[in-house]
């Protein structure tokens, strides 16, 4: 049977527990509110760079070595945990972008997502990747699939999947030579091509890549909000349930005194008078 002293423990595990979520549940949301209006504001701006990016990146790869076109696919996680649901659906959608084209390298970027390959996918050979290093790591593929997780509500985020070509060229110079490769591409371009592919390999790639780890994690912070939100009803539930129990074993335990105490004022009662009638 359970005791006060243990509700009385439970009560106070469930309080503590309570105070640390609420916490976690304001730092989130103040990260949240740091980075949302930037986000949200230039996330047009950089759909629009990257599906630029993929079209160049597909016009400038006709000059490119066909052995050098490598592509990558991306499952852009997260290095911390409490992520909420959202990691796991974009776990999902990268399984399924693998299944549909498994000639790409695969990288995973961040702990957390590594850890659940393991687990859920051990058979799949990916290459771990810090997210920090994306950029880095990324500009030399001729194209990469990202798969992220996008906010769009508080109570709603997407899996989302951006495709980005850093248009490396690496090409001879004898394949600059003649009118027929400059016809063949989609865009003309001045200045010089190579200058036009240094920026879409650098510059806008990296900006690109940028914005989405920042989407990502305004996405997972918004999924460990509700996750936290729906944790602190599931703890508030508990302590009430153990408040209520505490509360009537203590008028028991309060009642059952009482009722020991009156028998035994009636027990003294009773001794009285059987010695005032001897």
């Amino acid at each position: 049977m359970t005791s006060l002293k243990n509700l009385l423990q439970s009560i106070e595990s469930h309080q503590s527990m309570k105070g640390l979520v609420e916490v976690y549940e304001e730092m989130s949301a103040t990260t949240m509110r740091n980075i949302r209006e930037a986000i949200l504001a230039s996330r047009d701006y950089y759909h629009g760079l990257a599906l630029l990016s993929s079209e160049v990146g597909a016009d400038l790869s006709r000059l490119a070595d066909i052995q050098t076109k490598r592509d990558a696919l991306i499952f852009l996680a997260s290095d911390e945990g409490m992520s909420g649901e959202i990691i796991d659906k974009v776990l999902g959608q990268f399984l399924l972008a693998i299944k549909s084209n498994a000639n790409r390298d695969i990288f995973v970027a961040g702990k957390v997502g590594q850890d659940l390959i393991k687990s859920f996918a051990p058979n799949i050979s990916f290459t771990p990747l810090r997210i920090e290093d994306l950029s880095q790591t990324l500009c030399s593929f001729h194209s990469v699939e990202i798969i992220f997780g996008q906010f769009e509500s508080i109570a709603r985020q997407e899996p989302k999947s951006r495709i980005i070509s850093a248009g490396n060229i690496t090409s001879t110079s004898k394949q600059w030579a003649g009118a027929e490769i400059a016809e063949q591409l989609k865009y003309l371009y001045e200045p010089s091509i190579q200058k036009i592919s240094t920026v879409f390999g650098e510059n806008i790639f990296s900006g690109v890549i940028e914005q989405t780890i920042k989407e990502g994690e305004l996405a997972k912070n918004a999924s460990r909000l509700m996750h936290l939100d729906q944790a602190l009803t599931n703890i508030e539930g508990l302590l009430t349930k153990d408040q209520s129990k505490y509360h009537k074993l203590k008028k028991r335990v309060t009642s059952k005194k009482q009722n020991t105490q009156v028998v035994g004022y009636r027990s003294n009662k009773v001794k009285k008078y059987q010695r005032a009638s001897l």
